[in-house]
């Protein structure tokens, strides 16, 4: 912590005391907290942070006890300095140094809910709170979006980003933006074995300027690199990729490298602290617009379209401008009548346009983040609240059990403030040791927010999520904040009333007392409860969406995926002959059942859709329908049923009659008055119709949730794609397998930059990755409060039997029999956490109505899962209070009846 920001809580702490005490003290008691907080900035590391913490929360707890007790106690600014906070510090490690095991406990369980709120507020202040890494003048980068008529942001199209860049709107710079894969291998001969498959950034010229960064090594390249012949070869590196492809080397510079089988020269090294302007896969390399594989295929197209959507548009602000001028400027543009450049902002309806700060998150995204992210931080202070209601209890039990103390110290002299402070700092010594531990659960807990753990990734993810000093900021605040609460609560109950009703308290616990432990039982039963019921509605959907059939078998199917654009290979001739000699090299292979190439495979969760046109002219009807480009052994190595005609052979080469398979979603829209067989279709474009030969059954697209929808098939043959996935049901050791698959595409072309090879059972779960996620926080989360429930419940009944072993006893010896005892004392127990279970209830059904468009298979209000989380639930408290009922029965009335 900054010594600084510390002085400037510290002023703000201030203002918690009263008017009189800040005019008659507040310099010279900032002087005195300052002096102390230089003092713990002396001690090394760590440490010096949660001294310099618990100063400022001893500091601020005086001042919520100045107003509540009406001063400071004991003689002004030197009683409050005196024996202040640093002599309460003292008893405070002195108490928990007599009781290490109630200390060790309570701060362990405190530590699990610290941690896990800690950790998700760092996932959320690197999605939502942080700006660009390594970006200078943040304030005047915007992103420019082009929103269409339908409300959705558009891509820029280039004669729109030239009209941009070149024109009077207030701007410093602009860059239009596109990521993408491309292959990297080393050396200017060849592309030899070795190349890898990485992610690049293709940008224009003046991407680096827009973010004001500046080269760790060389230069950027200029702006000769923005016209359209795609000329420039030229590359940079990002510091990562130097360090570890290139081994740090001094003199990389100059050096010339492989990008899609072509020569490119490195021109500059990007600095350590930038990762591209998006979090996420960062690439490894930063690349000319103008050399895009899509731009050197067609550049026609590219750069003189009018509708071809391109990239997005990142913008520095000129001096001075704001977003709203900005966003003025262009808007006026768009309406401007006949624009000589074609460019849609000229178009009739024109787009609006919107600018908006850059952020590492797309802006699209940050809304259903921040709603993720705020539910999800709030459910973790709920736990954590439960956890500290839970060290409330024990340290009310433990207050209430010293109220004779309490009273015998008011009788020599103590004041009463005096006595709540060294109670609070009792309780927030504990609550501080148990935020240290949560910071290191939290350092535990982040690598889980890898989305490599959950799914299978083609490239590396880092969303830069950290424990720093953010994030340490954060734990010190809600550590305080609980602490000074909870210890608050329990001070005040224990030193309320007069000395002689202290006194008979310090025998007897009290009716505020019980209801403020009751309270607190309340509380976590809630939470618990919230928590149980939402895991089991989610392990119910879980349970039915894993139930659902996708339509063919992905158990011991293999797929990888290349794109022969990336190796200069996208020539249709060659796509024929790259995917028969793939086929070829792994058909008969030893535990090869069966073989194919697509563009597309099913749950992969990037399905591509084109219209259907069917009918006769002038009743023609268009059916938006997924579509995949297929060899013959397609569905046969998916085992996708056939309903009807026959599947794609050899023989439906490139000159053959064109030829088409219907799902029987799309055969039954397209015709719906007979048998699809014989039928003519018209795919996208198509000018010549194609004969329907074959009708299959229906498999999901994207996720295995979703509902059937139309879907075509056509032989690749007939319309070959750079974009292929090689496919192969092969029997075994799935590793085994997946590295045979690599090997056979590896022997066709050595150089290719091969993705990785995944079992495409993998794909299915990927469907199901919403619903795993939630089980597995409000799964693991609402262990931890049933535990909570449990043991709050245990001490509260144990202590209340403690309390009544004298009541007991005479019930007992007047005829009551054990079984009465048993039951009255489960009959407490369950009472007391009735209210919990309605109230979480209540908010369950609440937060499950929220939840309801993860659900697969089930409603927010399914029986069975709230019949076994409240069952399980009362189960637990009703076990929890069996050992306080068994102790209360085998009380002797003899021994009870001498109990104080």
């Amino acid at each position: 912590m900054r010594g600084g920001f510390a002085r400037s809580v510290a002023r703000a702490l201030l203002r918690l005391y009263s008017a009189d005490f800040r005019a008659r003290y507040g310099a010279e008691a900032l002087e005195v907290v300052e002096g102390d907080l230089g003092a713990a900035r002396e001690r090394a590391g760590l440490l010096a942070g949660w001294r310099m913490g618990l100063v400022l929360a001893a500091f601020g707890m005086h001042g919520v006890l100045d107003r509540i007790t009406g001063g400071p106690s004991g003689g002004g600014l030197t009683g409050w300095a005196g024996s202040g906070w640093s002599h309460d510090v003292r008893g405070a490690v002195r108490a928990a140094a007599r009781r290490p095991a109630f200390t060790l406990v309570a701060a362990a369980s405190l530590a699990v809910g610290v941690g896990a709120s800690t950790a998700a507020f760092a996932l959320i202040d690197a999605l939502l709170l942080r700006d660009i890494s390594g970006a200078a003048d943040r304030d005047r980068i915007v992103e420019v979006q082009r929103i269409e008529r339908g409300g959705e942001p558009a891509q820029w199209t280039w004669p729109d980003f030239v009209r941009l860049r070149d024109g009077s709107a207030p701007l410093a710079s602009a860059a239009l933006v596109q990521p993408g894969a491309v292959s990297l291998s080393e050396g200017a001969g060849g592309a030899g074995a070795g190349a890898d498959r990485v992610m690049a950034l293709f940008v224009t010229s003046e991407y680096f300027a827009t973010l004001g960064v500046r080269p760790a090594r060389g230069r950027f390249p200029g702006a000769e690199a923005d016209r359209p012949d795609g000329g420039v070869r030229e590359v940079v590196l990002s510091h990562g990729s130097w360090q570890e492809r290139f081994q740090g080397d001094p003199e990389v510079v100059g050096r010339v490298i492989r990008v899609n089988r072509e020569a490119y020269t490195v021109v500059g090294v990007a600095p350590a602290d930038f990762h591209g302007h998006r979090f996420g896969s960062r690439p490894s390399l930063y690349l000319p617009l103008t050399r895009h594989p899509a731009a050197l295929a067609d550049p026609e197209r590219v750069f003189r379209s009018a509708t071809v959507g391109w990239g997005e548009v990142l913008a520095r602000l000129a001096e001075g401008a704001t977003a709203e001028r900005l966003e003025g400027a262009l808007a006026a543009a768009a309406w401007e009548v006949g624009d000589p450049g074609g460019a849609t902002l000229g178009a009739e309806p024109p787009p609006r346009i919107r600018a908006v700060p850059a952020r590492p998150l797309p802006l699209e995204a940050r809304a259903p983040v921040t709603a993720a992210g705020t539910l999800l931080v709030g459910l973790l202070l709920l736990v954590l609240g439960a956890t500290s209601a839970n060290v409330a209890g024990m340290l009310l039990a433990r207050a209430a059990s010293r109220t004779g103390e309490m009273a015998l110290r008011l009788a020599l002299g103590s004041g009463r403030g005096r006595l709540v402070r060294h109670l609070v700092a009792e309780a927030l010594l504990i609550f501080l040791v148990g935020g240290v531990a949560g910071l290191a659960v939290a350092r535990r807990l982040v690598p889980w927010f890898d989305p490599g753990r959950w799914v299978p990734t083609p490239f590396p993810i880092d969303l830069g999520v950290e424990v720093d000093g953010r994030s340490f900021a954060f734990a010190l605040a809600v550590t305080t904040l609980f602490g000074l609460a909870c210890g608050l609560l329990p001070a005040l109950q224990v030193v309320r009333g007069d000395l002689a009703t202290m006194m008979r308290r310090s025998s007897g616990g009290g009716v505020r007392t019980g209801r403020l432990r009751s309270a607190f039982i309340t509380g976590q039963v809630t939470v618990a409860a919230l928590l149980l019921v939402s895991a089991a509605l989610f392990v119910r959907s879980l349970h039915e969406g894993a139930s659902i059939e996708p339509g063919f078998t992905p158990a011991g199917v293999h797929t990888t995926r290349l794109d022969l654009a990336l190796e200069g290979r996208d020539d249709p001739d060659e796509i024929r002959t790259f995917t028969a000699e793939v086929v070829a090299h792994l058909r008969g292979r030893p535990g090869v059942e069966r073989v194919a190439v697509a563009t597309d495979v099913p749950l992969d969760g990037g399905s591509s859709s084109a219209p259907v046109r069917v009918g006769s002219a002038g009743a023609e009807r268009w059916i938006q329908s997924h579509f995949a480009h297929v060899t013959d052994g397609y569905f046969e190595a998916l085992s996708i049923p056939l309903r009807a005609g026959r599947t794609f052979e050899a023989s439906d080469a490139a000159d053959a009659p064109l030829v088409a398979i219907l799902n029987e979603t799309l055969a039954r829209t397209a015709f719906p008055d007979g048998d699809a067989l014989g039928r003519v279709v018209y795919f996208a474009l198509d000018s010549v119709g194609r004969e329907v030969v074959g009708v299959v059954g229906d498999t999901s697209a994207d996720l295995v949730t979703d509902e059937a929808a139309p879907q075509i098939f056509t032989p690749l043959q007939q319309d070959p794609a750079p974009t292929l996935h090689v496919l192969a049901r092969i029997a075994g050791d799935e590793g085994a397998a997946g590295r045979l698959l690599g090997d056979e595409i590896l022997a066709v072309d050595p150089a290719l930059a091969l993705g990785p090879v995944r079992v495409l059972a993998d794909l299915t779960d990927l469907g199901l990755l919403p619903q795993r996620i939630v089980v597995a926080i409000a799964g693991a989360l609402g262990a931890l409060a049933l535990l909570l429930a449990a043991l709050g419940v245990y001490g509260v009944v144990s202590f209340t039997v403690r309390r009544r072993t004298r009541e007991i006893g005479v019930r007992m010896a007047l005829g009551s029999s054990r079984t009465t005892v048993v039951r009255g004392v489960l009959r407490e127990g369950v009472l007391l956490a009735l209210p919990g279970l309605l109230i979480g209830g209540v908010l369950a059904l609440l937060l499950a109505g929220l939840l309801r468009s993860f659900m697969v298979g089930v409603g927010p209000s399914d029986p069975l899962s709230w019949l076994a989380a409240l069952g399980l639930l009362l189960a637990v408290i009703v076990l929890a209070c069996v050992l306080p009922a068994r102790r209360a029965a085998g009380v002797a009335p003899a021994d009870a009846l001498r109990v104080e």
